[in-house]
């Protein structure tokens, strides 16, 4: 049992760093004061982020794909910042 509780704590653990890190990605986008604080709203950057995970898990659980459902599996994410004078 106590090997099970810690497995559980450990796994809660990285879900609570990805949710703060995630907060505060959205944050800082957003150009908001970052705040010791965690929130769990579905913005898009979070979607982006389930949308790869998700891929992932399909992998892992050996989910066979449906070119219905999703027609190009995959993922990719990247944030772009255009210099002033690259208008």
């Amino acid at each position: 049992i106590c090997e099970v509780k810690a497995s559980a704590s450990t796994a809660m653990r990285q879900v609570n760093l990805t949710f703060a890190q995630m907060t505060g990605i959205y944050d800082a986008y957003m150009k908001k004061n970052l705040t010791p604080e965690i929130g769990f709203d579905l913005s898009p950057i979070m979607m982006i982020q389930l949308s790869g995970e998700l891929f992932d898990l399909n992998k892992y659980l050996n989910k066979t794909p449906d070119p219905q459902e999703d027609p190009e599996a995959g993922h990719c994410s990247g944030f772009v910042k255009i210099a002033p004078e690259n208008k």
